[in-house]
C-alpha cells in the first residue's frame, strides 16, 4: 500500500533526526512507525488498557484483585462513600 499524505515542517524536521539516529531513511521510519501503531493497536489502544499490552494489563488487574482479596472488610466498618456528592458534600456542590 502506498500513502501520501504532508507533514508540517517541524514534523517532518522530526522524522528526518529520528529515521537518522535509526540509520534508515524517513519514509522506511515512517513505514515502521505505521506498522508498529497497527500492529500495537489490537493489542493495547483499542482494549482500554491505556497502551500496556493486554496481557499485562491482565497480570496487573489479576495482581490487584488479589491483593483487594487479601484484605477483607472488617466486621462493623462500614464501606467508604467515595461518591462525588459525599466527597464534596459541603463546600457548595
Amino acid at each position: 500500500m502506498t500513502l501520501r499524505f504532508d507533514l508540517s515542517p517541524d514534523s517532518e524536521a522530526r522524522l528526518r533526526d529520528r529515521a537518522s539516529a535509526s540509520g534508515v531513511s524517513p519514509e522506511e521510519y515512517a513505514r515502521r512507525v505505521v506498522e508498529q501503531a497497527v500492529n500495537d493497536s489490537n493489542e493495547t489502544h483499542s482494549n482500554g488498557t491505556g497502551g500496556l499490552p493486554l496481557a499485562e494489563s491482565q497480570r496487573r488487574s489479576g495482581a490487584l484483585d488479589e491483593w483487594f482479596q487479601s484484605h477483607p472488610a472488617k466486621p462493623g466498618v462500614p464501606p467508604a462513600d467515595d461518591a462525588r456528592g459525599s466527597v464534596y458534600a459541603g463546600r457548595g456542590e
